[in-house]
């Protein structure tokens, strides 16, 4: 679930980006209507991921929120409840709030999500690629 969100979400900057986008098409009104589409399957796919883990760790909900670094399946499952309070905030600000406050600091809240995305999408694919290549 998680690798499907981070795919949907990386499709997602890729169109929201207008110069990677214009490399896929010159129809804006399309691409941007597929943008929206794979935004509302990303956001699902995002936050069911966190609740499929703690169901499957037979946790509770504080569990999603709640920092621990015991050892290091621990301290990455931490990694991505910060990536997920990041990915919170920026939607809550950019999608929800879009209505309330001004064009321009939601637009800037809004470019926060290509240096997010591609931190997390490089942290954590390449030590999944490094995991893969060098099994402990």
């Amino acid at each position: 679930m998680g690798y499907v969100g981070l795919v949907l979400m990386l499709w997602n900057v890729i169109l929201g980006a207008k110069p990677l986008s214009r490399l896929i098409s010159k129809d804006y009104v399309r691409l941007n209507k597929i943008h929206r589409a794979l935004r509302k399957y990303g956001i699902f796919f995002v936050l069911s991921h966190p609740l499929i883990q703690m169901y499957s760790y037979l946790e509770n909900f504080y569990w999603i929120i709640t920092p621990l670094i015991g050892n290091e399946l621990e301290l990455h499952i931490s990694f991505g409840r910060l990536a997920l309070l990041i990915y919170l905030i920026i939607w809550i600000t950019s999608v929800l709030l879009k209505s309330r406050i001004r064009y321009r600091p939601w637009l800037y809240i809004h470019y926060l999500t290509y240096p997010w995305f591609f931190w997390f999408f490089s942290i954590f694919v390449i030590l999944d690629i490094i995991g893969i290549i060098f099994p402990a």
